[in-house]
């Protein structure tokens, strides 16, 4: 998915939109991905190291040590450097990884930008990374208190689905407007709101 600056705009806009009508501020964040995922660099490295060292014995017919160890050296390389692909590296990532990697990675977003830091405890942080196919959403207690068990769940899928047919923006608009009605009913524009986080996509 790529994000231009177009994008960022209209995203921006429909924060602005949305905030109009409650005092719940709006975060949003896109990360290319969650995590380095070093482990998967090394796997790969090693699975071709082997490959290399194996293919040269067996079907070159070459049996000098060195050229074995150069070959292996070549193929821990090009497995290393391999995995910088991202289709690459996703097929050497295990499932609970991108898990854990993406939540945390979600949980320190949500923090370092201070979503917590709202008067009336209405910070709402839409998280994607991209590479991982994954979304959060993340509201402080005072949002978390007034909504269904489910709630967000519905959200992450909502926006889910208008990623997977290429419609980000709408997605965004719809989550997004829905949310903000929802928090119009227990938390509506007061006279002396103040945007007190960014309205701004933070991306990588």
């Amino acid at each position: 998915m790529n994000i231009t600056d177009s994008d960022k705009e209209k995203i921006k806009a429909i924060i602005e939109t949305a905030e109009a009508k409650t005092s719940g501020e709006f975060v949003p964040v896109i990360l290319k991905s969650s995590d380095q995922y070093a482990a998967a660099h090394y796997r790969l490295a090693l699975i071709l190291s082997g490959f290399m060292a194996t293919a040269t014995y067996y079907f070159l017919d070459m049996t000098d040590p060195i050229i074995l160890i150069w070959a292996s050296l070549a193929g821990l390389l090009l497995g290393y450097l391999l995995c910088f692909i991202p289709t690459v590296k996703k097929v050497f990532i295990t499932q609970d990884e991108i898990a854990e990697e993406t939540y945390q990675r979600a949980l320190q977003a949500y923090f370092e930008l201070g979503i917590t830091n709202t008067k009336r405890r209405t910070g709402v942080m839409i998280f994607l990374s991209l590479m991982e196919r994954r979304v959060f959403i993340l509201a402080d207690a005072g949002i978390n208190q007034v909504v269904g068990e489910n709630y967000w769940d519905q959200q992450v899928s909502t926006l889910v689905n208008s990623i997977k047919q290429n419609d980000f923006i709408t997605g965004m608009e719809t989550v997004i407007g829905q949310i903000g009605e929802k928090l119009k009913e227990n938390f509506p524009i007061t006279d002396d709101d103040t945007n007190e986080l960014t309205d701004q996509l933070i991306t990588d």
